[in-house]
């Protein structure tokens, strides 16, 4: 999502949009790349590289592993609301929609017409 959409978005996040920005930020620079690189090397170590895994796993960096849990809290947090803010935004637009409108007006308009129309006397 653009920068320049998420002031359209009308949504209540436990943080301010410019946090989010602020937190975007910082996850964009982060290590995680090098922080998943390491998981792997752990979670996919053979036992002949149990020096290599333990090694890896000694310098996870647990402040980052925690600031990219909260941050995809927070992600997931204004994706939810997006998705809320586009959902009523198609229910207010669907009561609005000009053919919905035609073809209730014509349907009305029909019914009129049959209940005025002379009955045909036999």
């Amino acid at each position: 999502m653009g920068r320049a959409y998420l002031h359209l978005l009308r949504v209540s996040l436990p943080i301010t949009l410019k946090e989010f920005e602020r937190r975007l930020t910082e996850f964009q620079a982060s290590a995680i790349k090098d922080l998943v690189s390491k998981v792997a090397v752990i979670v996919d170590g053979d036992l002949d590289q149990i020096p290599k895994a333990l090694n890896a796993l000694g310098v996870l960096d647990l402040g980052l592993i925690a600031r990219t849990v909260a941050f995809l809290g927070h992600a997931t947090s204004l994706i939810k609301a997006a998705e809320d803010s586009v959902a009523r935004e198609e229910a207010n637009r669907g009561q609005a929609d000009p053919a919905t409108l035609v073809a209730e007006i014509t349907m009305m308009l029909t019914t009129i017409a049959q209940s005025d129309e002379p009955e045909a006397t036999a």
